[in-house]
């Protein structure tokens, strides 16, 4: 059974424009993270398409002594992920999530435009567009409404987001599976929590699963 991954493609990096960045990595059937080993001009001191993550993290460490996220984030890309495997994004900019399916090993880039993208732990991919929040399962949405890093796998209900994720790069037909749960979003859970405790005598309002209510 395939791996199902959530990915940010959202740069910490000075000058980086997430729009572009994700427009290009879409276009250029790209899934990947930040971490250069140099800094332009000069030159990286490991070749561009270089396969080796132990590498990489050797001279990692010595770039980035204080940084705790660099070596989990390559070795999700290097090692953890593979082949065959799913990951979603969601754009920020525009409301929308995409999904690809891992078609390559990992891959260090460097130079051009990967550079100007910040986009330098990689794997090749194939994306396709879902769309909005209602043209996925709620599995999905609730992967991206709570706090993670820069990558990290989908556990719970995962098989539903494999199945999207399947439906979408036409890998497969959809059929139901009947599991409530994992279509459901997070206002759609809370709902369902409403009806069962009116049931139970209380007085509820299910305006709570709103990014606001922390606040």
């Amino acid at each position: 059974m395939p791996n199902v991954w959530r990915t940010r493609m959202l740069s910490q990096a000075d000058g980086v424009d997430p729009v572009a960045a994700r427009t290009f990595a879409v276009e250029n059937g790209i899934v990947g993270a930040g971490w250069a080993l140099n800094d332009p001009p000069e030159p990286s001191p490991l070749p561009n398409l270089c396969s080796d993550v132990n590498l990489y993290l050797q001279h990692a460490k010595l770039v980035y002594p204080n940084d705790n996220s660099v070596e989990g984030v390559a070795t999700i890309f290097g090692t953890q992920m593979k082949v065959g495997d799913y990951c979603w994004m969601y754009v920020t900019h525009t409301g929308e999530y995409w999904c690809c399916r891992i078609d390559g090993e990992f891959e260090y880039r460097t130079g051009g435009w990967f550079d100007v993208h910040d986009l330098h732990l990689t794997r090749r991919c194939t994306w396709v567009k879902a769309g909005p929040a209602d043209a996925v399962p709620g599995v999905v949405r609730r992967a991206f409404a709570g706090q993670f890093g820069t990558v990290s796998a989908i556990v719970t209900h995962a098989g539903a987001a494999i199945d999207a994720a399947e439906i979408l790069l036409g890998l497969r037909q959809p059929t139901p599976n009947g599991d409530l749960f994992a279509a459901a979003g997070p206002e759609d859970l809370e709902d369902l929590v409403a009806l069962y405790l009116q049931e139970q005598g209380w007085r509820t309002f299910p305006s709570t699963a709103k990014v606001s209510m922390a606040s």
